[in-house]
């Protein structure tokens, strides 16, 4: 399935494995990944609890991420889905880190 990253809009096929070429000392090199990633992120806002983003290695990388991310580190890398329009974090979707289970959400273009 070809889906765009949330925070930079490329579009990747989710059928093909890539490898991680950007510096970061955690992730494996020399096997094959998801071209995506899901990670949880939650908001500074009263009110407004976790939602999900989808993101290409790129991405990901100048996120640095930990175990998750806030809505600043979001908004940081000015991405194409704006912190308010990702999905919510839910009970149902805890654990979900299928990019897939988010192709619906519409993702602008640069």
């Amino acid at each position: 399935m070809e889906m765009k990253c949330f925070g930079c809009g490329v579009l990747k096929d989710t059928g093909v494995l890539e490898f991680y070429t950007q510096e970061y000392d955690c992730l494996i090199r020399d096997v094959a990944i998801e071209p995506l990633f899901v990670l949880c992120a939650e908001s500074r806002q009263a009110g407004v609890d976790w939602k999900h983003v989808v993101v290409c290695h790129v991405c990901f990388a100048n996120l640095e991420p930990d175990m998750w991310i806030s809505s600043d580190c979001w908004q940081s890398i000015d991405p194409v889905v704006p912190f308010h329009e990702l999905p919510d974090h839910t009970n149902e979707s805890c654990g979900k880190d299928d990019p897939e289970v988010y192709a619906h959400i519409h993702v602008g273009n640069r």
